[in-house]
């Protein structure tokens, strides 16, 4: 018998996410007789975590770090690392925070194939990693000018047709009149006030359209005062299991967003049959394409969002004709099936590429598991970062924010760069553009921080 390739899933937690449902579908749909999948978790189990357990995926948690990635429990760190030998593929989930402890625990074993799924924070590319997944093409031009383009694999993510089928899901019906929705967790990446003071310029001129947030968050109880303020009437259910069923009692998606890189609910929507309208950042373009499946407002606009809303209110044969359209898009470029199969072949090949190799755990650098010191020291700005040229990283940033010069994360990748680099005036603007923003994100806050120790 053929030896399955063992692949883990590295991840820090479980919350109800797209990355998260992307995971899970992945792990639901590969060949058990050719691989065996395990999810890996380093900082806790997450909400979602029995969702994965009731669909049969295995998971395992170690609680080796916190919320900002420091490690806090060095015997759960050596278990981790320990568990970890065992397999074949390790295969990262995006960085930055928490998550970069699975990229540097992957590459401190003797593991034949380390992949990493990237969003757009340049830095967060390692050059131990032996292929690197991109699910744009913006993306991939940006890692490109990074200087790593014999790594970077182009892989569409994909969405269970069969499961996201407008033909033949229940819908969650509770509400008599039009709807429009959002499905997505209530943080300040997500955008969810611009739906809040979207919903109430609406239902001032349409007030019977009912509005619906599925998802939950720290910011709840602010968006509920927020809406009763405004007298904006919405709907919120919190976390929802059978997100195919929410998405089908929608007659509008309504995605504003202020950082999101691909957006995988969005292709969710789209797969219902839904017209999407969604924030012009990241490669959101590349899925909501503007006046065909749906319309792109710029970052926090509450106006855009509600005029377009008012629009395809007025104009539902319009609203349903973008639907059918993103649903033929997301069938013929991203179907679960075909990310499956080009996911497989890419752990198969890397897989057998290595296999007799030798052993590579000599030139890996080990993984610190002791728990970070309570007080963190002043660091000096090093000359590189992950193997990179800051001068070439530099550059690549500078290339992200031409092609998305409001997104809150690129700028704070260019602002992370020119912060090591030593370059005040950069670091300086790109804080600047985010507090306009919005002055209280994470973002903001590390990137304020990080200024204030440069000089000038």
């Amino acid at each position: 018998m053929t030896k399955r390739i063992r692949v883990a899933h590295l991840h820090s937690y479980l919350p109800f996410g797209g990355v998260e449902n992307h995971i899970l579908n992945l792990c639901r749909h590969f060949d058990s007789e050719r691989f065996e999948l395990e999810v890996c978790l380093f900082r806790d189990g997450g909400p979602m975590l029995s969702v994965f357990e009731d669909a049969g995926v295995t998971v395992r948690v170690f609680n080796v770090v916190d919320g900002d990635g420091r490690i806090v429990n060095s015997d759960q760190a050596r278990a981790f690392l320990a568990h970890l030998r065992s397999f074949d593929v390790a295969h990262t989930w995006y960085g930055g925070g928490p998550l970069n402890f699975g990229m540097q625990a992957a590459q401190s074993l003797r593991i034949a194939v380390q992949v990493q799924s990237i969003e757009w924070l340049v830095p967060a590319v390692d050059p131990g990693l032996d292929a690197v997944i991109l699910e744009s093409d913006v993306l991939k031009t940006i890692q490109e000018a990074a200087g790593v383009p014999n790594r970077l694999v182009r892989i569409n993510a994909g969405i269970d047709l069969a499961r996201y089928n407008p033909a033949t899901v229940q819908p969650f019906r509770l509400f008599e009149g039009p709807v429009v929705g959002r499905v997505s967790r209530l943080v300040e990446e997500k955008d969810p006030e611009t739906f809040v003071r979207a919903a109430a310029l609406v239902q001032a001129r349409h007030p019977h359209t009912n509005f619906v947030i599925a998802g939950d968050g720290p910011l709840r109880a602010q968006l509920e005062a927020l809406a009763q303020r405004l007298g904006a009437r919405i709907t919120f259910l919190g976390n929802c299991t059978n997100v195919p069923a929410v998405l089908a009692a929608f007659d509008i998606f309504a995605y504003p967003t202020l950082g999101d890189s691909f957006g995988f609910v969005n292709a969710e929507a789209m797969a219902m049959g839904k017209p999407v309208i969604s924030t012009r950042v990241g490669s959101v373009p590349e899925l909501v394409r503007d006046g065909e499946t749906g319309f792109l407002i710029e970052p926090q606009d509450a106006w855009g969002l509600a005029q377009c809303i008012c629009y395809l209110l007025n104009e539902p044969e319009i609203g349903r004709r973008m639907g059918s359209q993103g649903r033929q898009l997301i069938e013929t470029k991203f179907d679960l099936k075909q990310e499956v199969t080009a996911m497989a072949d890419l752990y198969h090949e890397l897989y057998h590429r290595f296999l007799g190799a030798p052993d590579r755990i000599s030139d890996a650098p080990a993984v610190d598991t002791a728990p970070a010191a309570a007080e963190p020291q002043p660091a000096t700005a090093p000359q590189h970062r992950n193997g990179f040229n800051l001068q070439e990283a530099q550059a690549a940033a500078e290339h992200a924010l031409e092609l998305a010069p409001t997104d809150i994360n690129v700028l704070a990748a260019y602002g992370t760069v020119s912060v090591e680099a030593g370059n005040y005036e950069g670091a300086r603007s790109a804080l600047l553009r985010i507090q306009a923003q919005d002055p209280e994100c994470p973002a903001a806050l590390e990137l304020q921080e990080a200024v204030s120790l440069l000089p000038g």
